[in-house]
């Protein structure tokens, strides 16, 4: 008897697929689930399992992901990759969640390498997502505020157009990209370097791999990536910073931050952590929003538009 179980959950829309966990056995990772026949994109949300808010997150993020890539909604799957090392398992009440918010597909993967990466290393899905022309990656802790279809679909044309497989948004304190966000076409042989430099630096002991961050040193994936796409010029296009808002960084109102940025990454401070989110008074506002911002999608709610 096979150790995974098919849920099966049907709508007058959507065909939605999920894999339950049973008995121990890991989980299959996002790439392993069925795209709608019609989708040619997909948005892909990460949620790592280490704080309920960022699971709170991912379902308010759906929900306001709907007001924006309307124009390509039927063409775009949104598929919400649950990482947690323990327990590893996603309840039904996980699934239903994400459902309700919104979300076409859901599933469950286990940090790469072990719990001690958490769940960084599990971007890499993406370049083997090969049923989709191209992946909009987004961490959990991410709040649209303005259209992103153009960036999907002028963004895949310019990929492609180049013949480059990222397009990405350098953090404007540093001289690297920050990997919250990210457009994708997939393919199989980056996400085959990418690894071939992890295991490379692994077996050499040198695991601590060196981020340059403000918080020191991290082995996490965001560097491996730099390494990848940033140290070496022309591997990646790079989008506006608009898309990647990082709050932190944001000197101006939360008015001018609304009306410049699409999406708007609670770096520092989190939302849900409100003495951190608030302590910036200049951006109370965007607080506010996302605290307004409901869980479950509704009628009600997109035909309301009060989007700022």
């Amino acid at each position: 008897m096979s150790m995974l179980t098919s849920t099966y959950l049907l709508s007058p829309r959507k065909h939605y697929f999920y894999m339950r966990h049973r008995d121990g056995a890991a989980l299959p990772s996002c790439v392993d689930l069925r795209p709608r026949p019609a989708s040619r994109y997909a948005i892909l949300v990460v949620h790592v399992g280490k704080h309920d808010g960022f699971f709170i997150s991912a379902l308010k993020m759906s929900v306001r992901l709907h007001l924006y890539v309307q124009t390509i909604r039927q063409e775009t799957d949104f598929v919400l990759d649950m990482v947690r090392a323990v327990p590893p398992r996603v309840t039904d009440t996980d699934v239903l969640s994400a459902l309700r918010a919104g979300y076409d597909q859901v599933c469950h993967s286990r940090p790469m390498h072990g719990s001690i990466y958490g769940g960084y290393y599990n971007r890499w899905v993406i370049f083997n997502m090969t049923q989709y022309d191209s992946i909009l990656y987004l961490d959990s802790d991410i709040m649209p505020v303005n259209d992103v279809s153009d960036l999907i679909v002028n963004g895949t044309l310019a990929l492609q157009s180049a013949g480059k497989h990222l397009m990405w948004a350098r953090e404007i304190e540093a001289n690297w990209f920050n990997s919250g966000v990210m457009l994708v076409l997939p393919d199989p042989a980056i996400s085959n370097e990418l690894m071939g430099l992890l295991n490379q630096l692994l077996a050499s002991g040198y695991i601590h791999y060196v981020e340059n961050d403000r918080k020191g040193i991290n082995p996490k994936d965001q560097a491996f990536m730099n390494q990848v796409f940033h140290a070496r010029k022309g591997n990646a296009l790079r989008m506006s910073e608009k898309y990647n808002a990082c709050l932190h960084e944001q000197t101006v109102a939360s008015e001018d931050v609304l009306r410049y940025a699409h999406l708007i990454h609670f770096t520092g401070g989190k939302p849900w952590e409100q003495s951190t989110c608030y302590w910036k008074e200049h951006h109370r506002k965007i607080c506010d929003l996302w605290l307004a911002t409901p869980t479950v999608l509704s009628r009600d709610f997109l035909d309301a538009k009060q989007l700022h």
